[in-house]
């Protein structure tokens, strides 16, 4: 709302950068998105030590403490001190070791990347910019969008996922876009519009989250039920731990791993044990060491798996 010019409740800026922190914390390229708009809004303020203070409080101020709340809780839940967005920093910043992991020209995330995640609104995007052209508050989403990309455009390694952060600010600048395009239309040329939206994502929607890839998930499924089943049959006390080794013969980072990997078995009515099952799991290895030194194990499997 304050990009937008509307004035509010004056605690809102300070939570949205505390956010802005905590999402800095578990990636520290959302600067990319948080610095710029901490800028925007430092020149919207009304007189020019407002402007000056503003990137201090809230800005950054807030920012740390929401880095120092994600620091506590990693500290409750690790059991020691740690700051996870300086492995991510010294890795893909200092060593530059991204590339590692794939590479793509400077120009993909405006040719690939951000078509793909806007998807339908794609057109909607392209006469905002060709056609009628952004209103002021528009532009201002703009900055952050461009800004953004720019900056992620930077590192060789790319990925769809790191765009997502920007999504919402995409749709913002289609929903503003379409609703000038429809003003005065017709009821039934608005609903027509909207299914052009709803059906496409819904379609999309379903078929990501149901069926596509849906294999390293359903093989991780299938463990937790045999586990399952077998740690059932063969406890014999009330409280009983079994342990399982896994051993993934696929490609690199094919299957989800310990977020699906668990299980336990409660004591029901008709089960008076407790049952839980460790997983103990091992993959080819893909892991930056050896793509620098040698060949790695996912990749001479993948050569020849009988060998």
């Amino acid at each position: 709302r304050e990009l937008c010019g509307q004035r509010h409740s004056r605690t809102s800026a300070p939570w949205a950068f505390l956010l802005g922190g905590l999402a800095v914390a578990v990636r520290f390229s959302a600067l990319a998105a948080w610095i710029p708009l901490g800028i925007i809004l430092a020149t919207k303020q009304f007189t020019l030590l407002q402007q000056l203070l503003y990137p201090i409080f809230p800005c950054a101020i807030c920012g740390l403490l929401g880095i120092g709340v994600s620091v506590l809780i990693d500290r409750l839940f690790y059991g020691f001190w740690t700051l996870p967005l300086l492995g991510n920093l010294h890795f893909n910043v200092l060593q530059g070791l991204g590339y590692l992991y794939g590479t793509h020209p400077w120009y993909w995330y405006f040719v690939v990347g951000l078509p793909a995640i806007s998807g339908v609104s794609m057109p909607v995007l392209i006469w905002n910019v060709l056609g009628d052209g952004p209103t002021y508050n528009e532009g201002l989403l703009w900055i952050l969008v461009v800004v953004y990309t720019v900056l992620h455009s930077v590192s060789d390694h790319k990925e769809f996922r790191f765009l997502l952060p920007i999504l919402p600010l995409i749709c913002c600048i289609t929903g503003t876009t379409l609703r000038r395009v429809l003003y005065g239309r017709s009821k039934w040329i608005t609903r027509f519009t909207v299914l052009l939206f709803v059906v496409p994502n819904l379609v999309a929607f379903l078929y990501l989250g149901m069926f596509h890839q849906h294999a390293p998930i359903a093989v991780n499924q299938a463990l937790v039920k045999e586990a399952r089943v077998t740690a059932l049959s063969s406890s014999t006390e009330e409280t009983t731990t079994s342990t399982l080794s896994v051993h993934y013969l696929m490609g690199c980072h094919s299957t989800p791993g310990y977020s699906h990997l668990h299980t336990s078995h409660p004591k029901t009515p008709s089960n008076t044990t407790t049952t839980t099952v460790k997983f103990e799991a091992w993959h080819l290895d893909c892991s930056p060491t050896c793509r620098t030194t040698s060949t790695c194990e996912s990749d001479a499997f993948a050569l020849d798996p009988v060998r």
